[in-house]
C-alpha cells in the first residue's frame, strides 16, 4: 500500500515548477542577450575606430614621403577661409600645403560637419591637419591633435649625388 502511495504523488511537475523554471530562464536569457548586444556594439566600435586609426597612418606616412621627397622651397604652407557654393553657401576654414606639384588640402566646415584631409581632390581620411611655419628646413603638421615633425633636403638629389 504504501507503493501505492509514492507512485501516487509522483506524477510530474507541478505548475508553479515550471513557471520557476521559465522565471529563472527567462532572467538568465536577458542577461547573455544583453552581454551579447553590449559585445556587438563595442565589436563595431572598435572595427570603426581602427579603419580610422588604419588611414590616418596611411596618410601620415603618404604625406611623410611627399615631404621627404620635396625640397625645402617647394614646400608652401597655407591658410585661409573661403566659401564653397555647392548648392548652398558654406564658409570652410582650410588649410593648405604645397608640396612641389601635389596640394594638401585640410577643410573644415563651418557647421561643423565632419572635415576631411584630402590630396590633390582624393579624400585621405577624415579629420583636421594644420601646419605650423616651416623653420629650419622642418615642417611640423598636425594630424587629428598628433603631432609629426619631417625634415626637408635642401639640396636636390643630383646636387648630393655630385657630393
Amino acid at each position: 500500500m504504501q507503493n501505492n502511495q509514492l507512485r501516487k504523488n509522483n506524477k510530474g511537475v507541478t505548475l508553479v515548477e515550471v513557471i520557476a523554471v521559465i522565471a529563472v530562464l527567462g532572467v538568465v536569457m536577458a542577461a547573455v542577450t544583453g552581454f551579447m548586444i553590449t559585445s556587438a556594439r563595442m565589436s563595431v566600435q572598435v572595427s570603426n575606430n581602427a579603419t580610422v586609426s588604419s588611414r590616418e597612418q596611411t596618410a601620415v606616412e603618404l604625406i611623410n614621403r611627399l615631404l621627404w621627397g620635396a625640397e625645402y622651397d617647394s614646400v608652401i604652407p597655407v591658410a585661409g577661409e573661403t566659401v564653397f557654393v555647392d548648392g548652398v553657401g558654406q564658409t570652410v576654414r582650410y588649410y593648405e600645403l604645397k608640396i612641389g606639384e601635389s596640394i594638401l588640402t585640410s577643410m573644415i566646415p563651418a557647421n561643423d560637419t565632419t572635415s576631411q584631409v584630402v590630396l590633390n581632390g582624393t579624400p585621405l581620411c577624415e579629420g583636421e591637419i594644420y601646419f605650423d611655419p616651416i623653420t629650419d628646413n622642418t615642417v611640423t603638421y598636425y594630424l587629428n591633435g598628433t603631432k609629426h615633425v619631417v625634415h626637408l633636403r635642401t639640396e636636390s638629389p643630383t646636387e648630393q649625388a655630385l657630393e
